[in-house]
């Protein structure tokens, strides 16, 4: 079961990241319904949102291969969902203003970090 959900996240950082990599102006529109006004902006959004997304992917994906790793797999993928999950958040309540999409990845979030913490105690 940990196994499965750590490819699961893998594959879903991977899948967003390249989206970000390769359509990063009409990624960034339909999601926050906003577009980029500068090549830098773009540049940022294909490293930021899409290079780093699939480096994540990556690793979780090369943590999931081995038993002796999948515990430390577990904990990556609740220490980067927690983090989420926290800047979330604080945006909400500093900056209010939000749509679906936003409250859609909390809760995807939040259920990432719940499981990651009911597998980790599973594994004990």
């Amino acid at each position: 079961m940990s196994k499965l959900f750590m490819l699961i996240n893998a594959s879903i950082f991977i899948i967003y990241g390249s989206v970000f990599v390769f359509f990063p102006v009409e990624a960034l529109q339909y999601i926050v319904t906003d577009t980029p006004n500068s090549a830098s902006s773009i540049m940022d959004i294909r490293a930021t949102y899409g290079g780093m997304s699939i480096g994540v992917g990556s690793i979780l994906y090369l943590l999931a291969r081995g038993e002796s790793t999948l515990r430390i797999g577990l904990l990556a993928v609740l220490f980067v969902m927690a983090c989420m999950v926290s800047a979330r958040l604080y945006s909400i309540i500093v900056d209010g203003s939000r749509n679906g999409y936003m409250h859609l990845y909390l809760i995807l979030e939040l259920v990432a970090v719940g499981l990651s913490i009911i597998l980790l105690r599973l594994q004990k």
